[in-house]
């Protein structure tokens, strides 16, 4: 089994991708010892600038550093990867960033048979489906000393694999369980719609009057057209934004929201959704800050109602 990790960007422009900026990975037998490794750090070469996630990385040097480019770097892993068809992911954005960047450079990528998450599977044998525990915490939890640095892709498919030995080989193929019949409001859309540009709204007086306007929270559904609202922002940067809206018929989307502090305008878009869309919005709001739109937010002020007078009669 290879057990693999990726520290990647996802940059402030419109590209959708999420640039792999190195590729870690660990061979394991079948007692869930490690018995090979692998790491390459990919020069950037998709998104001019870094988002605050790629900016934190403790080794984004030696990525600025590297003259590998990624097609070489994939055709590196592949040659050591060999005809291994099972793979391992803490999560599963890795997974879909390396099809992304394999998309991206028209490159050819052999699915493999078996692709676990082992950050799925933990949560479920603790009883916690909904709850996705962050790396660090799992390494903290079981006890296992945290000798190297985290957010390295060797490092951390290091912890993975050590976390997967915990687990055993038949808890990888534990799936959570379904989940309970609900409104379809609650749930992200299933079906495919047509993604169209960012339309451009403003400009404001302010980040926060952008947020609050109607132009920025009221999107129609992408399907019948509905009108949907955002009910509040999420964001790591101050400047790029995520909310959700939902459409009774057809669920849950997200919303992107760029704002350009020196014109005071914004662009809002609805993303295509995928797994690496709902794992970053999900990312996003649970990290980052988050603001309540001004209608939500409950100033006190309640609402007056007047009845209308009638006439009286004569």
């Amino acid at each position: 089994m290879i057990v693999m990790d990726l520290e990647w960007n996802r940059g402030y422009d419109a590209k959708p991708v999420d640039e792999i900026l190195q590729i870690g990975a660990v061979r394991v037998d079948g007692s869930g010892a490690i018995r090979d490794t692998f790491s390459v750090f990919i020069k950037p070469a998709i998104h001019k600038k870094f988002d605050r996630g790629a900016r934190s990385l403790p080794d984004l040097e030696s990525s600025r550093e590297s003259d590998v480019t990624f097609p070489e770097a994939w055709g590196m892993f592949e040659a050591w990867r060999g005809d291994d068809d099972e793979f391992a992911f803490w999560g599963s954005g890795d997974f879909e960033a390396v099809r992304q960047n394999c998309a991206y450079y028209g490159l050819s990528f052999t699915e493999p048979a078996h692709v676990f998450d082992f950050q799925a599977a933990f949560s479920h044998a603790l009883g916690e489906d909904r709850q996705q525990a962050a790396l660090w915490r799992v390494v903290e939890y079981l006890g296992i000393p945290d000798t190297f640095t985290f957010h390295n892709a060797l490092n951390d498919s290091v912890y993975t694999a050590l976390v997967g030995m915990w687990l055993g080989d038949g808890a990888r193929y534990l799936k959570p369980a379904p989940e309970k019949p609900g409104s379809r409001r609650d749930k992200f859309c299933s079906e495919v719609f047509p993604v169209t540009r960012g339309r451009r709204i403003g400009p404001f007086v302010s980040l926060e009057a952008c947020l609050d306007s109607k132009a920025a929270r009221i999107t129609p559904c992408p399907i019948c057209e509905r009108t949907t609202w955002a009910r509040q922002w999420h964001s790591t940067d101050g400047t790029r934004f995520y909310a959700t809206s939902s459409c009774p018929d057809h669920g849950k989307f997200i919303i992107r929201l760029t704002f350009d502090p020196k014109s005071r305008c914004a662009r809002a878009a609805v993303p295509a959704i995928d797994a690496s869309a709902i794992y970053e919005y999900r990312r996003i709001s649970k990290r980052g800050e988050t603001h309540v739109c001004a209608s939500l937010k409950g100033s006190g002020q309640k609402r007056r109602y007047y009845r209308r007078k009638t006439p009286a009669k004569c």
